[in-house]
Parts: C-alpha cells; structure tokens; sequence
C-alpha cells in the first residue's frame, strides 16, 4: 500500500482502494525446506463466532464460485472446513488450480470440480460439493519455486456473479 495509507488488521480497504482488489507479492524463499514455500489469502464466508473461531457455512446453493484475478503463478483455491475437519481429512483439502494470468482473466468453477488431492489414500473422501455445506473460507494459495510473484484478485462471488473485468497485475 502507497505511504500515507493507514492499514489496520480490521481493514483490508486501503488495499482494495489501491489494487482495485486484493493484490500483493508473494515472496518465497524454499530456504531449507524439502517442499516448495507457500504464500497465501483467504476469504472467510461465516464470520467469527464470539470467541473468535470461524464458522462453517452451507454454500451449496452458491453452486461455485467465480473469481477475476491476474497472477504471476499458478494459484489453488483450497476449500478450508476448519482445522478440526481439515485434520480428519490429513489436510486432503478438496481443490483447484488456476492457471498463471499475466493479463488478467475470469473463472466460473462448479462446487463438483473441486476436488481432494491425489495423494490422498484416507478413509474420509469428501466432494467438492459436500465440503461446500461445511465450508470455512476459500484459500488462495501460490506455491512455487523461490522468487517474487504478483498477483491481483479483483473478484470473488457466486458461481456466474463474477462482472469478468480483472484488476492488473502491473501494480
């Protein structure tokens, strides 16, 4: 965010305003690590209880979601079911992946594409559209080899609400 800007963890606004939505650079160093660094941003759909624990919402009826974005990777969106669930799954969470958008692009995807990764062998199978009645947030997710990548997401909505104008990444 330019200086003069006042960020606060109750606001992302300043963001928005600069961005046009919710950009950054994800700076990854694999350092000593045996698998590739992540960086990442999520959307919670419940809210926070009293406690300040998320809550869980039914949005199946969204039918999926849509999102503008522009990246310099490859993004997941990862359906987070909270830690208790995501636990019980050996944190299989159902995904997809989004394809690297330098010029900015809109996706429509449908609860049943999300799915759990392959190399889950567990007990606990769980769709893309049995998660999205216990969901959590939507995780946006870059892994990648050590570097800096851009990314701008500018929309996220229920599947087809998406106006398909992405934000730059030339921020």
């Amino acid at each position: 965010v330019p200086k003069g800007d006042d960020y606060d963890s109750e606001s992302l606004q300043p963001i928005v305003d600069y961005c046009g939505g919710i950009c950054g650079t994800a700076s990854l160093n694999q350092g000593n690590l045996i698998y590739q660094p992540f960086a990442g941003v999520a959307f919670d759909l419940g809210g926070e209880d009293e406690y300040g624990n998320l809550v869980a919402v039914d949005a199946s009826n969204m039918g999926g979601v849509c999102v503008s974005y522009a990246a310099e990777a490859v993004i997941s969106i990862e359906m987070d079911l909270g830690n208790d669930v995501n636990k019980q799954i050996d944190y299989a969470i159902p995904s997809i992946t989004l394809p690297k958008s330098l010029g900015g692009t809109t996706r429509h995807i449908s609860w049943a594409d999300f799915q759990q990764p392959a190399w889950y062998k567990g007990g606990k199978k769980i769709t893309g559209e049995g998660a999205a009645k216990q969901l959590v947030s939507l995780q946006f997710k870059i892994q990648a080899h050590s570097g800096d990548y851009r990314f701008n997401i500018s929309e996220v909505g229920q599947y087809g609400s998406c106006t398909g104008v992405p934000a730059p990444i030339s921020i």
